[in-house]
């Protein structure tokens, strides 16, 4: 009993004592990869370019995956063994709560899932094989260590065989940044003449023309220069005046129940923005606020998002008519030519938000992969703590294998020198 009561004691000083040294280890593993992750934002811009074999796009391109890739791809297995989740392959709805669990935010989390698999869906069914998902995610993660933001948007948007971008590739860099966004549309330098276009055969152009002629009524002209002006002056417009016959021209043609120019509101709004002119008019008001048309305008913004521009984005993925029209004139490019690096950086030059959007895609890789480095040194941290512990209980275990009675505990000199003893 006294050697039985012995080992436990020794046992649970040994774990009690290990278990605490490796917890605390793990601890400080946790928050020195968190800050290490922070400061990686800023640091791996001066890191080297990635060296090994481009990725195709396609099954077949072999090479080595880094630690943080095959987590990534582990953590996905584990969701789709679940059993509403079991395919074939991997879906658009997994990716984006494997990264939630890495470190990501939800947002952060649906934008690159949407961006993983719009590059890499070569099936065309929002899914890819898990074969080549490990190959996606490496040849990403790597780009995204790029010191230039616009090099970085060439290489993963671009044929990385050729180093050339195609106009089908540059009909999804566009349409995956318009996202539904009007305002995305907008900023892009000549693409809300051809959203206009795609609107006049659809018989709708009145929402563009009344959503640009209310938030422009002073201007003569638009230009691009003007537009790219757009998220300033909306919020400029909230405390402006207009002239009350302006407010009246705008009513009459767009709003009031049978205009030429009809667009698209519910009465509330439409009954709104009459009394609001009636009430001027009778107070002999010369101006009125702006903002009696601000949710007339939100309203029409919302119809275009609503299918408008979903339905634009799959025209121009077949036609590519903006990438024809717009892209490859405006640069005098051939048409059946494909566009340089140095082509690719004047483009992004006159449009800054293409260059915000590829810093927004390369900051959420590079958090994705700071917070995958920190899921891997945690548990990283807890196998040494599980190999500590064991490492002690084998050791204890053979110490108490040597203790065969109790006479083994005592030296032999002591032993010899008490003489018999009396129970």
């Amino acid at each position: 009993m006294v050697l039985e009561g012995l080992k436990k004691a020794l046992f649970s000083y040994a774990e009690t004592a290990v278990t605490s040294q490796v917890r605390s280890n793990a601890d400080s593993f946790r928050v020195a990869s968190f800050a290490e992750g922070s400061m990686n934002r800023a640091e791996k811009y001066a890191e080297s370019r990635f060296n090994a074999p481009k990725f195709s796009r396609c099954d077949g391109v072999r090479y080595h995956t880094s630690e943080v890739a095959v987590r990534i791809v582990n953590e996905i297995e584990k969701l789709t063994s679940q059993k509403d989740l079991r395919d074939d392959s991997v879906s658009l709805r997994c990716l984006p709560r494997v990264m939630v669990n890495l470190g990501l935010e939800p947002v952060e989390a649906a934008f690159l899932g949407e961006i993983f698999y719009s590059l890499f869906d070569v099936s065309g069914t929002g899914k890819v094989s898990p074969g080549a998902l490990p190959k996606i995610i490496e040849y990403l993660i790597q780009e995204s260590s790029s010191s230039s933001v616009t090099e970085f948007g060439f290489e993963i948007f671009g044929n990385t065989k050729d180093g050339r971008l195609t106009k089908g590739e540059m009909a999804s860099l566009v349409s995956l940044f318009w996202d539904s966004k009007l305002e995305n549309l907008i900023l892009t330098e000549g693409a809300v003449v051809s959203f206009y276009k795609f609107l006049e055969r659809e018989l709708s152009g009145e929402l563009m023309r009344f959503y640009l002629t209310a938030l422009f009524w002073d201007e003569r002209e638009m230009t691009t220069k003007l537009l790219k002006t757009l998220p300033e002056r909306r919020e400029k417009l909230k405390t402006t005046s207009m002239p009350l016959r302006i407010a009246e021209r705008l009513y009459s043609k767009f709003i009031k129940e049978g205009a030429k120019e009809q667009v698209n509101l519910s009465d509330t709004q439409r009954e709104f923005v009459r009394s609001q002119l009636e009430i001027a008019e009778s107070q002999n008001e010369k101006s009125v606020r702006w903002s009696i048309f601000e949710s007339s305008v939100d309203e029409v913004q919302k119809l275009m998002e609503s299918g408008k521009i979903g339905r634009f984005k799959r025209e121009e993925r077949d036609s590519h008519n903006y990438a024809s029209k717009y892209v490859w004139s405006s640069l005098n490019v051939a048409q059946n030519d494909t566009l340089s690096f140095s082509m690719f950086r004047e483009w992004t030059i006159r449009n800054p938000v293409i260059l915000k959007y590829f810093l927004r895609i390369q900051r959420d890789l590079r958090k994705l992969k700071a917070g995958t480095e920190a899921v891997l040194k945690v548990e990283q941290a807890r196998k040494s703590l599980a190999d500590e512990i064991e490492e002690k209980r084998q050791s204890w275990a053979s110490v108490a294998s040597t203790m065969t009675n109790d006479s083994a505990f005592v030296p032999q000199t002591l032993h010899s020198d008490l003489g018999p003893l009396d129970y």
